[in-house]
């Protein structure tokens, strides 16, 4: 089931099962859609956990990109980033 995106994008999906912040979907789809306004809709799978191949979290990744592209969808860019844990506290934000 799709719904209307809003921020924040992957809120209460992350590793560490707390809301996520503001990341860079939003923006990374609006400029998508300014460099060409035919596209269409963008539809987000919002995969905000890591995880190795072979692992539960990656084989979840797949599962969203496969119904992702159910009637019809098409994957046409990925947006990958990392390092939310990082800015847990300003300890780990400055290692």
């Amino acid at each position: 089931m799709w719904e209307e995106a809003y921020e924040p994008l992957h809120g209460g999906i992350n590793a560490l099962n707390k809301p996520c912040g503001v990341g860079p979907g939003m923006s990374f789809a609006n400029r998508v859609l300014e460099g060409d306004h035919c596209i269409g809709v963008i539809r987000f799978v919002p995969c905000a956990s890591g995880g190795k191949r072979g692992s539960h979290l990656y084989n979840q990744l797949l599962k969203r990109a496969n119904e992702a592209l159910q009637d019809g969808g098409k994957i046409r860019a990925i947006l990958w980033y990392k390092g939310e844990g990082d800015s847990l506290d300003e300890i780990s934000a400055r290692m």
